[in-house]
């Protein structure tokens, strides 16, 4: 690491810190949507919140139960999911474990959101 440190040191700083108690590492969290005239929109419904225990979306969310660094840049994330859609005989939410991959740029202005087999490009809000 030291050899890295003084060969490569802007790289060594992009690094994500390591996942801490299950927490999605902090240089993650915040708002992100999927384009910046999005972010404008105060009532879009593609806007997608990263918080350090969970991930929340227009209708739908998690609870962070686990986080696993995968590279310096990707982590994955297992969640406790619903969806308002996806309810029980008594109008109650289903709770699903759901896992989720997120990429973060070399400048953390966009976030890869991989789930359900799908990738998805988010830009980070101002």
């Amino acid at each position: 690491m030291k050899f890295l440190t003084r060969a490569f040191p802007a790289l060594v700083s992009l690094a994500l810190p390591a996942c801490a108690n299950g927490q999605v590492p902090s240089p993650m969290t915040g708002e992100w949507d999927r384009t910046p005239v999005a972010c404008e929109d105060e009532d879009a419904i593609t806007r997608f919140w990263v918080q350090s225990d969970r991930l929340e979306f227009y209708e739908w969310g998690g609870r962070v139960v686990a986080v696993q660094q995968i590279a310096d840049d990707t982590i994955r994330v297992d969640m406790d999911w619903s969806d308002v859609s996806d309810t029980d005989i008594n109008e109650q939410p289903i709770i699903r474990r759901v896992s989720a991959t997120l990429t973060l740029s070399l400048d953390r202005s966009r976030l890869d959101l991989k789930m359900f087999g799908e990738t998805v490009a988010y830009v980070r809000c101002p």
